[in-house]
């Protein structure tokens, strides 16, 4: 798997647009960046650069959604609202550009033993089968 920046390549151009310009200082977890190859993965189906952009905020969101929000003492990580925001910059962009349809995950962690079901609906689900 390859890392390469050049605004003359429609994936240095998808990588400006979605933030993964800095070797090792990606935007997924652990800072990892998108290969050469997912990134022209998403070009090839997508009709364009706006519409590939969707697809990679919604492998974002989708990655940044199986993290629990963390609270030891006084520290506290939010992780949640990483997905979230991938998820409506997915949405914006899909509003700019049009087409496509979201394959994000269908569960938001709000814990590390329970989901939610999306869009607002508060009925909570225990993945062990307890609740």
């Amino acid at each position: 798997m390859t890392f390469s920046y050049s605004l003359t390549t429609d994936v240095g151009q998808l990588r400006l647009m979605v933030g993964d310009t800095l070797s090792s200082q990606g935007p997924r977890p652990s800072q990892r960046n998108f290969a050469d190859e997912e990134l022209e993965f998403f070009l090839s189906p997508a009709d364009g650069l706006g519409r590939a952009s969707v697809r990679v905020f919604e492998t974002l969101a989708a990655e940044w959604s199986s993290f629990a929000n963390i609270t030891l003492g006084p520290r506290k990580e939010e992780f949640a609202g990483i997905a979230e925001n991938y998820r409506k910059r997915a949405a914006s962009t899909r509003e700019q550009y049009g087409g496509g349809s979201t394959f994000s995950v269908g569960w938001d962690r709000q814990d590390g033993y329970s989901a939610i079901w999306p869009k607002g609906n508060s009925e909570s689900v225990d993945k062990a089968g307890l609740g």
